[in-house]
């Protein structure tokens, strides 16, 4: 490119990576294209994979994202993937606060720095999962509906219009075909060793 203005085109691997918060290990892009121009970023991906991704306390393990673009900044990043899976997403202690083979649909995120913290926030139409644990509850089959989610000094915080899942099971209570509308979760830890979660229902 010419003064302030360049492209690259290609693929790219990397065996850890961090930025904006987020460490990438293991991560791989393909069919790529990176434009910079008077010091913005911006970006296109047709398919970006990694082993693992770790982010405020929440843990990502074998995630895949599809037509993602984006944009950087003045220290803020917007990103949107038409689809985005992930095999297994952790937070807390192991096997207390999990969930399996989540798919999210049409994602957008962004980044940017609140009094000096990095905040991700991201929102979702639609997201799967088959299987997770929150503490004590335990569900199979869960699909939220106008998903969105902050991440921030280890607190995560998620909203839905309306979740469901085809099984749940509370203490010694189990239950079928649950739905809740104007759901609210939180999850508040120190990093991914310890924490809880909170839920409402308005």
């Amino acid at each position: 490119g010419e003064g302030g203005r360049w492209s690259a085109n290609g693929q790219a691997a990397s065996g850890e990576l961090g930025a904006y918060g987020i460490t990438f290990r293991g991560a791989q892009v393909d069919r790529a294209r990176l434009d910079s121009r008077d010091g913005k970023w911006t970006f296109s991906i047709d398919q970006a994979r990694a082993r693992s991704v770790a982010a405020e306390g929440v843990e990502l393990t074998a995630a895949t994202a599809s037509n993602v673009k984006g944009a950087i900044a003045k220290g803020q990043a917007q990103i949107t993937s038409d689809r985005a899976t992930v095999e297994f997403i952790k937070t807390g202690k192991a096997g207390r606060n999990e969930v399996r083979d989540v798919t999210l649909r049409n994602v957008s995120a962004t980044y940017e720095s609140i009094k000096g913290k990095g905040q991700w926030t991201f929102s979702s139409p639609v997201a799967l999962a088959r299987s997770g644990v929150a503490g004590e509850i335990q569900f199979t089959d869960a699909r939220a509906s106008k998903l969105s989610g902050t991440l921030i000094d280890g607190r995560a915080q998620f909203t839905s219009d309306q979740a469901s899942a085809k099984r749940l099971k509370a203490g010694q209570s189990e239950f079928n075909e649950v739905t809740a509308r104007d759901l609210n979760t939180a999850f508040v830890g120190s990093g991914a060793s310890k924490g809880e979660w909170t839920f409402s229902i308005s």
